[in-house]
């Protein structure tokens, strides 16, 4: 599943187009934070591909779903998960 998602903020702040690939067995809560006014949070089923706007300061936090909680596995910057353009050399 491809889903695209653009957070509401303000539109004079640079955004980038990130991608993140739940590449485990378990049920993930991707969630950005430290961006003022910004709310992003999904569940990423394992396998599932996950396409996203956020500003390149921002940071994208992984936590999996335990019995009645979750557990934080990972902190990754956006501008890590930054989809690039491939040029098509034809400019």
């Amino acid at each position: 599943m491809l889903e695209t998602l653009s957070p509401l903020a303000s539109e004079s702040c640079e955004q980038i187009l990130c991608f993140y690939t739940n590449s485990t067995s378990q049920i993930q809560i991707a969630r950005l934070t430290n961006i003022e006014k910004f709310n992003f949070e999904k569940i990423v089923f394992p396998g599932e591909r996950l396409f996203f706007d956020a500003m390149p300061d921002a940071q994208l936090e992984i936590e999996k779903g335990m019995k009645g909680s979750t557990k934080l596995v990972d902190k990754i910057r956006c501008d890590l998960l930054r989809v690039y353009e491939k040029s098509t050399g034809l400019e």
